[in-house]
């Protein structure tokens, strides 16, 4: 069974990289981890909570457990694969401390996620976050899927390097 590691941050981008890996994997046995991270310093959507750090803290963790609820049930109405499972997690920390943690703790064969593009040194291709997990993550295998991707067998894969090694 493949463990499959998607962060989102709720956006379209997240969704359409959640819904490609679906696809690409509809007929393995897959164990879906959906992940999402958030910290005080950026806020939720940039709610906030008047009181103190821990209440906020707690509604973060609301807001983030209830959106990784309703994507769940977003892509379950749209593929309803048996093959699939989906764990929801919500973690307050930095996305890539956490997923370093979870390619430990869960054994995560590949990461997949969504690519904006915007805030990059090559924002053609890559954005921010997508760079920094690509730059950072060494332990598991990463698929960016940009927004404007349409599903289709792969028959080219293109590998980043940083040419370190």
């Amino acid at each position: 069974m493949k463990n499959i590691l998607v962060p989102t941050d709720f956006s379209n981008n997240a969704f359409h990289a959640l819904n490609y890996a679906s696809e690409l994997l509809k007929n393995e046995e897959c164990n879906f981890f959906l992940l999402n991270v958030f910290t005080e310093k950026k806020g939720f959507k940039n709610k906030r909570v008047e009181g103190n750090s821990e209440a906020f803290s707690k509604k973060l963790e609301a807001d983030s457990q209830v959106n990784l609820k309703r994507i769940l049930l977003k892509i379950k109405k749209q593929r309803d694969n048996q093959k699939h499972t989906y764990r929801l997690i919500s973690e307050q920390n930095e996305l890539i401390v956490v997923i370093n943690g979870l390619i430990a703790e869960h054994g995560i064969d590949l990461i997949v996620m969504g690519n904006k593009g915007k805030k990059s040194s090559i924002p053609i291709f890559l954005g921010s976050t997508a760079t920094k997990t690509l730059h950072v993550v060494k332990k598991c295998p990463v698929l960016t899927v940009p927004k404007s991707s349409k599903f289709s067998i792969l028959k080219e894969i293109a590998f980043v390097t940083d040419f370190k090694k």
